[in-house]
This record gives C-alpha cells, sequence and structure tokens, in this order.
C-alpha cells in the first residue's frame, strides 16, 4: 500500500462516523499491518458508535503493541453489547462479545504477539 493512499483512507478513517466505511478501515489496516493509523484508531475509542468501538478494540488487538494494552485496559468494564440496526431501524444482529471482553481479547493477543516476538529475536541471536 502506497502511502498516498495509506494517507487518504487514514483521512476518510479520521471524518467518519459510519460505522460501515470505519469497520472496513479497520480490516484493511488490520489485514495490511499498517501501524500509521493508531492513533486515529485509538481516537475512534471515544465515538459513541459502540460498533465503531468495537472494531477499534478488534483492530487494536490485530496491529497493536504494548503501548496500547494500557488504553485497551480502561475498557474491559465496558459491558455494552454493540448492536446493528437495519435501514428500518430494526435490530438485525449484536456482536458475539461486550466492548469490555473484546478489550480483554485484544489485550491477549498483543500480550502473546509481543512473547512470540520476544522469543523470536532471542532465538535468533543463539
Amino acid at each position: 500500500m502506497q502511502i498516498e493512499s495509506l494517507d487518504k483512507l487514514i483521512n476518510i478513517f479520521n471524518d467518519s462516523e459510519n460505522h460501515t466505511i470505519v469497520s472496513n478501515l479497520c480490516r484493511t489496516f488490520a489485514e495490511f499491518q499498517k501501524r500509521e493509523p493508531v492513533s486515529s484508531i485509538v481516537k475512534k475509542l471515544e465515538s459513541n458508535n459502540d460498533m465503531i468501538v468495537y472494531d477499534c478494540i478488534w483492530t487494536l488487538g490485530e496491529i497493536g503493541y504494548k503501548s496500547e494494552i494500557e488504553i485497551l485496559e480502561q475498557l474491559t468494564s465496558n459491558s455494552n453489547v454493540p448492536e446493528i440496526y437495519d435501514e428500518d431501524g430494526i435490530l438485525s444482529q449484536t456482536t458475539q462479545f461486550s466492548i469490555g471482553e473484546i478489550a480483554k481479547k485484544s489485550i491477549e493477543k498483543i500480550r502473546k504477539e509481543n512473547l512470540a516476538a520476544n522469543i523470536r529475536r532471542v532465538t535468533s541471536n543463539e
């Protein structure tokens, strides 16, 4: 992914409160393991839209480093279960986990990834 394209995607992400747009960009950032949007993702954790918060937490778990654990720990007591409504305003689905549960899972994933990276570093130096 080229830098100009990434910058444009981050700008779209920053300007949007549309769950579908934010969710798709979160998945893109995670798939390409891009760290550049992390500060923008962290800012979105303040959104009033629980689905946006949920997707941003998941993304931080996918691309995050230990520096994001403290931020995620602040969300672990949030028991909201995000809901998605269709165009008629009818509940169409809920997420599998609450905000707090996905935060805990993301923290666990970051810790495992950091441990694995440390093990790889130690074994490659032997």
